[in-house]
């Protein structure tokens, strides 16, 4: 007895060339990520020699872990991101699909990345449950880079507690760039 196979063949190959096409946008990131690592220097800060750089900052708070007057700290979790221009890692837009590129921790470490830390911070950790996933890089066609981190900072607060109770607050993260002078780097919020 003989089946009929024309539907289910048509299927398959339909399929196929769906996974095929499915494969192009992750051939062309990598070509894309080959053809700018190959002449990339991640030691140089984008505009070297130029311009100083601009880092965009902006920060959502998850939640305030801890408030300690006797300590003068307060805790927070958080999501820190960071935006930037290189141009080095621009790309143009082809025929292709890719408009942005997604890297995790261990491809990040190819990149240049602000050294920016919290002037304040007394500790500073990830969370136990995103150790493998440190943060997460995207590079747009134009180089505008982002990196986001999941952080839990614990930051000093000097508090005015003299007319307690009815006391108010004010507790910042201050931050700074580690190795760059504000003639490289500056921080925008």
């Amino acid at each position: 007895m003989k089946r009929k196979q024309g539907p289910l063949k048509l299927l398959v190959i339909l399929l196929s060339l769906k996974f095929l096409t499915c494969l192009k946008p992750a051939e062309e990131v990598s070509t894309i990520l080959h053809s700018k690592l190959a002449k990339y220097n991640k030691n140089l800060r984008p505009n070297y020699g130029e311009e100083l750089v601009t880092i965009g900052i902006s920060a959502e708070i998850f939640r305030v872990l801890d408030i300690s007057d006797k300590n003068m700290e307060f805790t927070v979790s958080m999501e820190f991101k960071q935006t930037w221009n290189d141009t080095r890692l621009s790309f143009e837009v082809g025929d292709g699909t890719v408009k942005e590129i997604g890297v995790g921790a261990e491809f990040a470490k190819n990149f240049w990345v602000p050294d920016t830390f919290f002037a304040n911070e007394k500790l500073s950790s990830i969370p136990k449950h995103l150790t493998d996933t440190k943060m997460f890089l995207t590079i747009q066609s134009s180089g505008e880079i982002s990196l986001s981190r999941r952080l839990v900072v614990t930051a000093s607060c000097e508090m005015d507690l003299r007319k307690f109770p009815l006391d108010s607050q004010v507790c910042s993260l201050e931050i700074q760039s580690s190795g760059h002078s504000v003639h490289d780097m500056q921080h925008s919020w």
